[in-house]
Order: C-alpha cells, then structure tokens, then sequence
C-alpha cells in the first residue's frame, strides 16, 4: 500500500477504517525524549482531552432544554385540550398570550372573543383525542402541528370530527405561551 511507517517516525496511527489502514507519520529527530517534554506532551493531552470532553458536555446541554420545551409544550397542547372541555377559562388564560390570533373555520378571533366562545358554547364534545402531533422548535419559538378527533352527539346521533392543527408558541420571559393557532376539518 506504500505506507511510509518505518522506524525513524513517530505518531504512527493505525486506524481501521471501512476496510481500509490509514498511516499518520511525523518524522522524528534522533536524539531521546527528555522527561521535562514528555510532561508537557502529556498536560497537552490532557487539555486536549479536556476540552473535547467540555464540548460534549455543552452539546448535550443544549439538546436538554429543547427535549424539556418539547416537553412542556405537548403537556400545554393536553392542557389547551383540558380546559376547554371543562370551560375552564382560567386556565386557558394562563396558557394564551394576550396578543393570541386565532382562526377556526376561516374567521379570525381575538384571545377575549374565542375565551366568550368558549364560554357561551353549548354542549362540548364527549370525546376529544390528539391523533398526531409534532414539535419543532426553532430557539424561543416552537411550531406545533397535529390532527384531532372529536366524538359528540346531538339528538342521539353521532357525530365524528377530524381537524388538522398548527399552532405557534412562544416563551416569554421563562414560560411558553401561545401567540397564534389555526383549526381547519379535514374533508371525509
């Protein structure tokens, strides 16, 4: 293969690699290592080391708050879903930003109007369940975008719902809040 690993160099490295060796060499001068640049060769590992093993530490340190907001934002997606099945306005409250935008069905309603909506309607459904639902986050901003199923019935019929959803969250000042949503039923 035409590896020049012969005796005279150093740092030789022998990896396996797919199949394939792979040589490193440096050229090394005849006379002896001396103690004092073993000890220097060996603090510069160890730094080296060292800093590989802070990077690796950073990296998973960045991943951990996005799988926590993740985390977070499907439990507040299950509590959106919670407290407008009891008309718990309180709670929606806290989990809407005052600026909210919502569109259902192609009309667009303000955080207080859809509150009243959610205050004045009639009987909810008997059952909702998320059926999909997907996180992306993108810094202090995440997109969430799922389907539901709601079950209700009138006059003992009943009636079986699917809607596609994509809602926008935001945290503000340490909690995630949401700023925009949109529902739409998806055809039979």
């Amino acid at each position: 293969m035409g590896f020049d690993c012969e005796p005279g160099h150093a740092a030789r490295i022998v990896r396996r690699t797919g199949g394939d060796y792979l040589c490193a060499v440096a050229p090394v001068a005849a006379a002896p290592v001396s103690g004092a640049r073993r000890v220097g060769e060996m603090r510069t590992a160890s730094l080296l080391l060292g800093v590989v093993c802070a990077m690796r530490l950073f990296v998973s340190a960045q991943a951990a708050p996005q799988e926590n907001a993740d985390t977070t934002i499907r439990a507040l997606e299950h509590a959106w879903f919670e407290g407008e099945s009891r008309s718990d306005n309180r709670a929606l409250d806290q989990i809407f930003d005052n600026g909210l935008v919502y569109i259902e069905n192609g009309k667009s309603f303000t955080k207080g109007e859809y509150l009243a909506q959610i205050r004045s309607a009639g009987p909810h459904p008997e059952q909702v369940v998320m059926e999909t639902m997907s996180v992306r986050m993108f810094g202090r901003a995440a997109i969430v975008v799922g389907s539901y199923r709601e079950k209700s019935g009138n006059d003992g019929k009943t009636q079986v719902r699917r809607w596609r959803f994509v809602d926008t969250w935001v945290n503000k000042k340490g909690r995630w809040l949401l700023v925009a949503a949109a529902a739409a039923p998806l055809s039979r």
